[in-house]
């Protein structure tokens, strides 16, 4: 996963990475930039406001941004190497919200016009707690959202840091989360009905059985056990999930020196 990314013709790369502090990783974010050269990344946890978001890095490293930022939290955007056309930054039925949390835009190539949705989602800690209510409440507004565009058969990518541990397959240590907001029955059904609804989760298109994680805490050695949990994804419509040739979570960055504790995940598409 590591070394020179070379561009296959005709691919189109897109990446979801939770940068976890786009000040505090920048150096990481602009090298990956410049070595994987993808199309466009949906990014979360920048943990700054519009104003503080380090844009001439960005552009020095031949990316545009379109930022939803909000001071020490949250926070979400796009870097595209093209115009992002459309931008919303709010989530229908989530208006007032005042967490960052989510951005979509539309991007054009040749004859397709891809709708990208980029989600911060809440984590939902601890359980009982108006922030669970918050989590559910929020991902059933998102759930409506998916639920417009495939009515209007819009082509269509939902991705970003879920804050859902879909499977016991997902988390190398299960017992461990069995307490906790990511892991919850009624969460976890709540992504279920989001495949139900026609939408493909592309890593398990492509890799249906194996070990696959995208998050490593910083605690307990979990990156060096490989103590990790999958909560990164891309889910596809149904024109889309077609189009999709391959997927990877990229791990060697979880391994540099001040990383985040995500590993950014890229797919590729005809």
């Amino acid at each position: 996963m590591r070394g020179v990314f070379r561009r296959k013709i005709n691919l189109m790369r897109i990446v979801s990475w939770n940068v976890n502090s786009v000040r505090a990783r920048l150096a990481n974010v602009t090298d990956f930039l410049i070595r994987t050269a993808p199309d466009i990344v949906g990014v979360q946890e920048l943990k700054c406001l519009e104003e503080a978001f380090p844009y001439d890095a960005i552009e020095d490293s031949g990316y545009r941004a379109y930022v939803k930022g909000q001071k020490s939290y949250n926070g979400v955007a796009f870097l595209s190497k093209t115009p992002v056309e459309d931008v919303v930054s709010t989530l229908p039925g989530f208006e007032a919200d005042e967490q960052a949390r989510y951005i979509e835009g539309a991007v054009s190539y040749d004859s397709l016009y891809l709708k990208i949705i980029n989600c911060y989602m809440p984590n939902g800690n601890p359980l009982g707690s108006e922030k669970y209510t918050y989590k559910l409440n929020w991902l059933r507004a998102l759930q409506d959202r998916v639920k417009n565009a495939l009515k209007d058969e819009e082509d269509f990518i939902l991705c970003g840091d879920f804050n859902i541990i879909p499977e016991a397959r997902d988390v190398k240590n299960p017992d461990n989360w069995r307490g906790d907001a990511l892991f919850q029955q009624e969460v976890r059904e709540i992504y279920r009905e989001f495949l139900y609804l026609g939408l493909t989760d592309a890593v398990r298109a492509l890799h249906p059985s194996e070990e696959i994680f995208t998050f490593w805490d910083y605690q307990g050695g979990a990156r060096r056990k490989n103590d990790g949990i999958r909560i990164d994804h891309f889910l596809l419509s149904p024109r889309i999930a077609d189009r999709l040739q391959s997927v990877r979570v990229l791990d060697g960055e979880r391994d540099k020196e001040k990383a985040s504790d995500h590993a950014p995940v890229m797919i590729e598409l005809a």
